[in-house]
């Protein structure tokens, strides 16, 4: 998000989601080799 504002809940729901798949986003974020995670619940 570059701009704007979200609710407090949806901050701590994405917030728990990019705990939960650290290692992927970072993964991805070295090797430039994007996959598809799974949403938010």
């Amino acid at each position: 998000m570059i701009e704007g504002d979200m609710p407090a809940r949806a901050v701590k729901m994405v917030k728990v989601w990019a705990k939960k798949y650290n290692r992927d986003l970072m993964d991805m974020w070295k090797t430039q080799k994007y996959r598809q995670l799974p949403g938010l619940e």
